[in-house]
């Protein structure tokens, strides 16, 4: 079986081959059609389909010759001088085939090779730049494909770079919350005090540990266990939590401390201020492949939200992350039942390893991130300019050709002239309506077949008008089936996928630099969110000695560890505030107020426990 990689490369070499034979059938057509006296199909076809071939051949040397002449030289003149040998060189090619399948037909070639060579030049030339502007136009497609690549990979590597900031949100959030309670036991049961706080540092060293960003819900059921017994010190007697999991649920895959923000707002706006016994009931289900989450409390109902630093942090971040992981596929919602306040979060019920889609893009290469140049827009005069030009290479090339065939007596030059300048400029006309249409009817992956049928009509119906306009304004006296005819028809034809080629080019240009402009929007976000998220998150080591040492502090001088509670309030209300804004002066200051405070605090004694 073929690689990925070179799937693409064989999709170009059949279309190519199949571009080629059906314009070597198109001529066999044309070449019957106007034939006096019909020929041998067979033979005319071997001779056309032998030239189709040539050019199939022709085609990935001649892209290739491109590719390294846009890479290694700047500027339209010096590129230009750069094809002249690779179309000289395709114009032996071509004289040496044609001369070669007539002698094979049992014929002789009366007309000298450089009548040959000369005669066909136009077209050589015209098929050559054909290919080099289809080329052109792969190349670009394909690059634009990479560019989405990119953005895609940035969009996931933002996604992954908010995910961070909301994580590292959350610590500085719980911890500023849960230091209320210690400072409440702090003079009325300092051991209990203790026992807290060295809870929050296991839940701290637990949530440090874990890595992924996934985790299974009975692996967050554990690692929400250190919070619940905290919950259970501080309400002794005054608070049951109930788990009814179904085993299917625990298997399920969710983001990594999703139940504690709703744990925690449950404590705070159900069970607080209770004059009774409190009861916080955790469910999960699976309901219609969706994982159905509910933590109830039998609270007094939903209450005005507090305000102050740090409240109402754990359900915006929670809704943010939802969004960022599963986008409009995850729902969460508070409502008021008679027994109180339900917190439903529903979510896909995904098993096992699966990803978590936003999460897994790679990093896109540095090099891949370039800055977006604005397309080159094509003026009416620059077409006609280049058309005018070609009109001229045509006379001139006619003149030559008479010359050498010895036929310029009595044919008038500007008779010539006129002939060949109004070709050129009918094509101006109708390169500016191909290029309107290019750009209002793109050819793209969702519509290929159709519009490329379209231009298919469009390319038959443009040909023959510019034959009859061509005839009509020069005031020709050739039939309108003769042979000079078909073979106008059959270059008209590769003009105009030229002209669909550049106009392609222009439009896949424009969608390059809005994504260009997109992919560097998203790096831009992306050093943001990482900045944030840097500053925001806490340093592990700090908070877990602070924790440790205050542990220690709060059974010998409660006075003090409240000073000290209140300094590391200050500093996690900074942190949350970080991330907002890229001044560390105002944390590092807490945090130099925070050390003093426990300068001469007592070392904690390891593994010591709550009396």
């Amino acid at each position: 079986m073929s690689s990925p990689h070179r799937r693409p490369w064989l999709g170009v070499a059949a279309l190519t081959l199949s571009a080629w034979l059906a314009f070597g059938l198109l001529q066999v057509v044309l070449a019957q059609s106007v034939a006096a006296v019909r020929d041998d199909w067979w033979l005319v076809a071997r001779f056309y389909l032998a030239l189709a071939l040539m050019w199939a051949a022709l085609s990935p040397a001649i892209a290739g010759w491109n590719r390294l002449v846009r890479r290694s030289i700047s500027g339209a003149l010096p590129r230009f001088v750069a094809h002249v040998p690779a179309v000289l060189l395709a114009a032996l090619v071509n004289a040496v085939v044609r001369r070669a399948m007539v002698r094979a037909a049992g014929m002789t070639n009366t007309v000298p090779f450089a009548a040959t060579l000369l005669y066909y030049a136009d077209l050589v030339a015209v098929s050559y730049v054909a290919v080099v502007l289809v080329a052109d136009a792969l190349d670009k497609s394909r690059a634009l494909g990479e560019r989405r690549r990119v953005a895609r990979a940035l969009e996931g590597q933002l996604a992954r770079a908010r995910m961070e900031y909301l994580d590292a949100q959350l610590q500085p959030h719980f911890l500023f919350n849960s230091l209320g309670a210690v400072s409440e036991l702090a003079h009325e049961a300092p051991r209990t005090a203790a026992r807290v706080l060295r809870q929050l540092a296991s839940l701290l060293r637990s949530a440090f540990a874990t890595e992924t960003d996934r985790v299974t819900l009975g692996q967050e059921l554990v690692a929400l266990e250190p919070y619940l017994e905290i919950q259970r010190i501080r309400f002794t007697d005054w608070l049951d939590i109930v788990h009814d999991i179904d085993d299917r649920a625990a298997d399920c895959v969710v983001p990594r401390l999703i139940l504690q923000p709703l744990v925690e707002n449950a404590v705070r706006h159900g069970v607080s201020g209770r004059d009774e016994p409190g009861c916080i009931r955790i469910e999960a289900r699976i309901e219609d492949a969706r994982l159905i989450v509910r933590v109830h409390d039998n609270g007094v109902g939903l209450q005005p939200r507090a305000a102050g630093a740090g409240r109402g942090i754990g359900l915006a971040n929670l809704r943010e992350r939802l969004i960022a992981l599963y986008g409009d596929n995850a729902r969460l919602r508070l409502h008021r039942e008679e027994t109180g306040t339900v917190a439903e979060l529903s979510l896909p019920a995904i098993r096992g390893d699966t990803a978590l889609a936003a999460l897994v893009e790679p990093a896109p290469a540095a090099s891949a991130l370039v800055s977006p140049t604005p397309p080159r827009e094509y003026s009416v005069a620059a077409v006609v300019g280049v058309w005018a030009i070609c009109g001229l290479l045509w006379t001139q090339q006619s003149i030559a050709y008479m010359a050498l065939r010895h036929r310029l007596a009595g044919a008038s030059l500007l008779s010539i002239a006129r002939s060949d300048l109004t070709t050129a400029l009918l094509w101006a006309a109708f390169t500016i309506a191909i290029f309107a249409a290019a750009a209002r009817f793109p050819i793209t992956a969702a519509r290929t077949r159709v519009r490329v049928a379209a231009y298919a009509l469009g390319g038959v119906f443009v040909s023959a008008a510019h034959i009859l306009l061509s005839r009509a304004l020069g005031e020709s006296e050739l039939p309108l089936m003769s042979q000079p005819y078909a073979g106008m028809f059959a270059m008209n034809t590769l003009i105009f996928w030229g002209m669909v080629a550049i106009g392609h080019r222009r439009q896949l240009a424009r969608w390059m630099y809005e994504r260009e402009t997109e992919t560097e929007r998203l790096a831009a976000e992306l050093v943001d969110a990482r900045s944030a998220a840097t500053r925001l998150r806490a340093d592990p080591a700090l908070l877990l000695s602070m924790l440790e040492r205050l542990a220690a502090l709060v059974v010998v001088d409660a006075a003090r560890t409240e000073r000290a509670l209140t300094r590391l309030g200050d500093y996690l209300r900074l942190s949350l505030d970080a991330g907002a804004t890229s001044d560390p002066a105002p944390r590092g200051a807490a945090l130099d107020a925070l050390t003093r405070e426990l300068g001469a605090a007592p070392e904690p004694v390891r593994g010591a426990g709550a009396a």
